[in-house]
């Protein structure tokens, strides 16, 4: 074996010599030769290594980055679609393990991982590395909806309709950490891409794409479809308690855009969920519905504070009405012991022929 004759020491590395990363033990050793860490040929290695990924997270380089995604295609493809097995699952989830971490680490995903899983979801079968899928979706980029929908919305809403319980709330769990992963990160990049494009590379490790498009639509269109498949998907499970529970859980994100993540957007949930949580048994259900039909009031008057913007996405007239409407509804329910009555709210549920 070669034996390494260099130096770990704070004061005894020269600029020339450069130090395996099989020699750094510790967050000091890396420290202390953070410049003269040499990168390893293997791309895989740096999914090993914890040093080594906040080392090309802190220097990007795109030849790394690119090495890193061609071979992470390369695995996965082979891995489950061109000779899948039993045998290699617990060699893939260790890989999909990995890449997870790798991820958050950067927090973003990797866009070669992104064409893999295009691929692949339209002949997964909504259990295989069914958790580890679906957090690694949930980095995606912001991209087109239609896009989105096409190649990552609509094989999730197959599996949705055809699972169970248990998978319906797994996968609105990734839709609202892939929500949360766009109001957070993914909005702020693409938005420093189109006003600052030299820069924009500092904000990623992989390289970033330039393309225009509504960025602000496709994050209002993906809040839409989420709300249409949690009433589709709270009917077929009769508002079963705990999807119920993941539901409210969007909405709770979904009512915070405007303040926290500074969006210039403000969407309310849907009647049919409003009104399945309303008449829910569950105290806890309809206490949750009613602070986020608070916070949505919020979101709205802190919209109406802020000056106007170009693409800031108000709620409307009509949606103003229907929110109305639905807090009517519910102070007569809960309050004013009269949901009964005879009142100017013609577009009240409680309106029974």
């Amino acid at each position: 074996a070669i034996e390494y004759t260099g130096s770990l020491g704070h004061n005894t590395v020269a600029v020339s010599d450069r130090v395996p990363v099989q020699l750094i033990k510790s967050y000091e050793d890396f420290l202390t030769n953070f410049e003269n860490i040499e990168l390893p040929s293997q791309a895989a290695s740096v999914l090993n290594s914890p040093y080594l990924q906040h080392l090309v997270s802190c220097y990007p380089q795109q030849h790394v980055a690119q090495r890193i995604g061609y071979w992470l295609h390369r695995t996965l493809h082979q891995e489950l679609m061109d000779c899948p097995s039993a045998n290699s699952k617990p060699r893939v989830e260790k890989l999909l393990k990995a890449v997870i971490t790798f991820t958050n680490l950067l927090q973003e995903g990797v866009p070669l991982c992104e064409t893999f899983l295009w691929e692949y979801l339209f002949t997964w079968n909504g259990l295989d590395h069914r958790p580890h899928l679906l957090h690694i979706i949930s980095r995606s980029r912001l991209h087109p909806f239609q896009r989105l929908n096409d190649y990552v919305l609509e094989p999730l809403r197959r599996v949705f309709f055809t699972s169970s319980v248990k998978c319906k709330c797994d996968i609105l769990w990734c839709l609202t950490e892939l929500l949360r992963n766009y109001v957070s990160v993914e909005w702020a990049r693409y938005n420093h891409t189109q006003n600052d494009e030299e820069g924009a590379s500092s904000l990623s490790l992989f390289p970033v794409s330039d393309e225009t498009f509504p960025a602000l639509q496709s994050i209002q269109e993906l809040i839409q479809y989420v709300d249409r498949l949690c009433v589709v998907g709270l009917q077929q499970e009769e508002g079963h308690a705990v999807l119920m529970h993941y539901t409210l859980g969007f909405f709770e994100l979904v009512t915070r855009l405007q303040r926290r993540f500074d969006i210039p957007m403000v969407y309310a949930p849907s009647a049919p969920i409003v009104y399945m949580a309303l008449f829910d048994t569950n105290a806890l259900t309809v206490s949750r519905i009613c602070s986020i039909m608070c916070g949505f009031r919020e979101e709205v008057t802190s919209l109406k504070q802020k000056s106007p913007q170009p693409e800031a996405r108000p709620l409307g007239f009509d949606g103003i009405r229907k929110f109305n409407d639905c807090i009517l509804d519910i102070s007569n329910a809960l309050w004013r012991c009269k949901p009964f009555s005879n009142g100017r709210n013609e577009a009240s549920v409680f309106n029974v022929p």
